[in-house]
């Protein structure tokens, strides 16, 4: 295929284009997907937008919305907003194709429905809707610890509690991240998972809070080696990410965390050196 999208764009002949079989209709949304999501991974993102936003005006016309196609479609599109921190956008990418799914009566049990909503709920916290997003959060940990389906449900839990503690500490409610941070840690914990990027994610939090409560000192040094750390589980980084159900989840979260601790390593450099200035002898 190379490296150009539009080889694949291109790929698609039906033998009637007026009248595409069901697989020939699917390969093509398939197409336009794989396509916009190349798309944004390079950076081309009027491209990707173009073709995300004609992929979606196709569902209302075939009376096809509210499905796992149309709530895939939905992910993408705002994946893309979500890549150039648009909350506004990414978050109303998703809320019609979900109103669909739940008028059709989709449920948890769709894994298109569950991601949606986890990344709705991420979307929700990166735009400061702290609020919405901590009551959604609540409310789908519930529904997924009755459904008691640990294959299905893990990692959307682990998410839900990754996005509370991301609340918390956004807020500086300490107490309540760290117990959140360390949920999550459990969760993971439970299912084997190995010490990779979802896991990271979460230790490199616990870290930074200690960092922000003074329980660790935090200086140039120990900001470059806690900054590499993080940097591992981020979109295109080396090291990918662990469970599917989780790609690029939390890039957002680690963006926003190293800058929060760069501007506290900063702000401490500039305490010491006025510290030192007023140290010094007088002449």
């Amino acid at each position: 295929m190379g490296d150009d999208p539009l080889v694949l764009l291109h790929a698609w002949s039906p033998i009637d284009p007026e009248a595409p079989s069901i697989l020939e209709r699917n390969g093509k949304w398939w197409r336009d997907r794989t396509v916009g999501s190349q798309f944004t991974a390079i950076g081309k993102y009027q491209e990707a937008e173009r073709i995300l936003i004609d992929h979606m005006a196709e569902f209302p016309r075939i009376n096809f919305t509210g499905t796992d196609e149309h709530l895939m479609g939905a992910c993408y599109l705002a994946d893309l907003y979500y890549r150039q921190e648009d909350w506004n956008r990414a978050e109303k990418a998703l809320r019609e194709p979900m109103r669909r799914a739940r008028e059709i009566e989709r449920d948890f049990t769709s894994w298109h429905v569950l991601y949606a909503e986890t990344r709705l709920q991420e979307i929700l916290v990166c735009g400061a809707k702290f609020e919405e997003a901590k009551e959604r959060a609540l409310g789908s940990h519930q529904q997924l610890q009755e459904m008691a389906l640990p294959d299905l449900t893990i990692a959307p839990m682990f998410a839900t509690r990754c996005l509370l503690a991301q609340i918390a500490h956004e807020q500086h409610q300490w107490g309540d991240a760290e117990r959140n941070w360390k949920r999550a840690l459990d969760l993971g914990q439970s299912m084997g998972w190995p010490v990779g990027p979802d896991m990271n994610l979460v230790q490199c939090s616990l870290k930074a809070l200690d960092y922000e409560t003074a329980k660790l000192s935090l200086d140039d040094k120990s900001f470059v080696d806690w900054s590499n750390d993080i940097r591992i589980g981020r979109s295109g980084a080396e090291g990918g990410h662990g469970n599917h159900f989780l790609h690029g989840f939390g890039d957002a979260w680690r963006n926003r965390l190293e800058d929060r601790l760069r501007r506290e390593c900063l702000r401490l450099r500039m305490s010491h050196s006025l510290s030192s200035l007023k140290t010094l002898p007088r002449r």
